[in-house]
C-alpha cells in the first residue's frame, strides 16, 4: 500500500454548507465540482498520476486492508507526492476504506491504500 488516504477537513469542509450555497459564487464553484465529478474525488499528485498512467477525471479504485470504493481522481500539484487526499464531504463514500475503533466508528485518521484504475 504506497499511498496515504489522508481526509481533507480543510478547504472542502465547507462544500455543500447551506450558508455556503447561497453564495453565487461558492455555489458555482461546487456546482461545477461536482459536475466534473459526479463519482466524487480524491486528489493526488500529478507525478503520482503521471505513473500509474492516469488522466484528470479517471475512474479509480481506493484500495485498504479493511475495504474499498471507487471514485474519480482530480490532479492536485499543492497534494504532496504519496498522498491522497479525500475531501471531507465525500468520506461517507470511503467509510468501507477508513479504519474502526472498537466502537465501529469511523476515524478520519491517515490509512494507507493502494490504486488501480477502474
Amino acid at each position: 500500500y504506497p499511498y496515504l488516504l489522508v481526509p481533507d477537513m480543510t478547504g472542502s469542509a465547507w462544500e455543500g454548507e447551506p450558508r455556503v450555497m447561497v453564495c453565487p459564487v461558492l455555489s458555482q464553484e461546487f456546482c461545477i465540482e461536482i459536475k466534473d465529478f459526479p463519482q466524487g474525488l480524491v486528489e493526488i499528485h500529478p507525478d503520482d498520476a503521471r505513473e500509474m498512467k492516469l488522466r484528470n477525471a479517471a475512474k479509480v479504485k481506493i484500495i485498504s486492508e479493511r475495504g474499498e470504493f471507487e471514485s474519480q481522481v482530480k490532479m492536485n500539484p499543492e497534494v504532496p507526492q504519496g498522498m491522497v487526499l479525500l475531501p471531507y464531504r465525500l468520506r461517507g463514500q470511503a467509510l468501507g476504506v477508513l479504519e474502526e475503533d472498537a466502537d465501529e466508528c469511523p476515524k478520519l485518521e491517515p490509512v494507507k491504500v493502494k490504486i488501480e484504475g477502474a
